[in-house]
């Protein structure tokens, strides 16, 4: 398992990734679909990717081309995980605000 950890306006950023993904260095490109509890299944080759913020996992769905998007920005795509996170962050009051 391939496991990143970023630190983003205070905020740390979880990505982990099973061995058989093809996710790397911040872009995937994969045709899969997202089961709930921040969780995607992608290819069909029973790979997992896990998008967390500060301990709170994200629910992401993979889109075709490679793209990822959350239910917190609908209408966005955004290129890699990390990319998405960045974004909630910047975007979504409650990944923004300081949480104790």
């Amino acid at each position: 398992m391939t496991k990143q950890v970023e630190k983003y306006k205070g905020r740390e950023i979880v990505i982990e990734i099973s061995d058989n993904s093809v996710y790397s260095g911040g872009h995937e490109h994969s045709g899969g679909h997202e089961h709930s509890g921040g969780h995607e299944h992608s290819g069909g080759q029973g790979s997992q990717l896990r998008l967390a913020i500060d301990n709170r996992d994200i629910h992401i769905m993979s889109l075709s081309g490679g793209y990822y998007s959350s239910h917190y920005l609908p209408y966005e795509e955004f290129p890699s995980p990390l990319l998405l996170a960045k974004a909630l962050i910047d975007k979504v009051p409650l990944f923004s605000e300081i949480q104790d």
